[in-house]
């Protein structure tokens, strides 16, 4: 190898040290995110593989995340991102997002973990304290152009109960999720022998609305303080069938 080659390679082996090793934290601070949406902090490692200690998105703060993006990714032009998230009370997030050529964004085997407690900036609007364990294991997710294109999910509700001061076990609950024909995502709700008997669908458009659909009964093991409770609260009586359909915007609860 002559004198020229050995400079070429000697600078082509710099080069890729000062991209290897370049500073997550700088690289962050040059995206100029709007911290009112995301807000990462104490940044450590590179932007291949690196930490941050605490996470604020909306109204949840977590931590710490860890990332890693495996260096065959990029030269296949595919890049692909395996996160780990954590925070208070057991939440985990862990799972592989990754771009294709056309930007299409996939989800890989996530799993997602966390109990209710930890989700309680979603439930602010709701009159009474719920409690549970929350368990979801996405398959595949795939959103392009800012629209859900695929989708393979399920998870459960488990322990799930009203807490103070009625302290009611209401039971366990399952979840599924697939695409619906007109591109909107359907979240099937059943209940696995819980104390209300449900049979919901909801239906989640790409512009945040929804439409939740079904019904509800009173399952035999509602006892009289539960059946009150429930006929004050959603007009819920035993030996009735209660119709469900309600609308929003997911935007609400943000």
């Amino acid at each position: 190898m002559g004198i020229k080659g050995t400079l070429w390679l000697g600078l082509l082996g710099y080069l890729f040290f000062l991209v290897a090793s370049f500073p997550a934290s700088l690289a962050w601070s040059w995206l100029r995110v709007d911290p009112g949406v995301l807000t990462l902090e104490e940044i450590s490692g590179t932007p291949w593989s690196g930490r941050a200690a605490r996470i604020i998105a909306a109204h949840f703060e977590m931590g710490p995340l860890q990332w890693k993006i495996p260096i065959d990714s990029w030269l296949k032009l595919t890049p692909r991102i395996t996160l780990d998230l954590k925070g208070k009370d057991a939440f985990h997030l862990q799972g592989s997002v990754m771009v294709d050529k056309a930007l299409t964004v996939s989800v890989q085997e996530m799993v997602f973990s966390s109990p209710l407690s930890s989700m309680s900036p979603l439930l602010v609007r709701i009159p009474v304290d719920l409690v549970g364990q929350l368990e979801v294991h996405v398959d595949h997710l795939a959103v392009d152009d800012g629209k859900v294109v695929a989708i393979r999910a399920r998870g459960q509700l488990m322990h799930f109960a009203v807490g103070i001061p009625w302290d009611k076990a209401l039971g366990g609950y399952t979840l599924e999720a697939k695409l619906g024909v007109d591109g909107e995502v359907l979240l099937h709700i059943r209940d696995v022998d819980g104390v209300v008997q449900t049979a919901l669908v909801m239906k989640l458009y790409a512009d945040g609305r929804y439409v939740l659909r079904g019904s509800l009964r009173a399952g035999k093991g509602m006892d009289d303080q539960m059946a009150n409770l429930l006929k004050q609260w959603i007009g819920l009586e035993r030996g009735k069938v209660l119709p469900v359909r309600v609308e929003g915007n997911l935007g609400a609860f943000l």
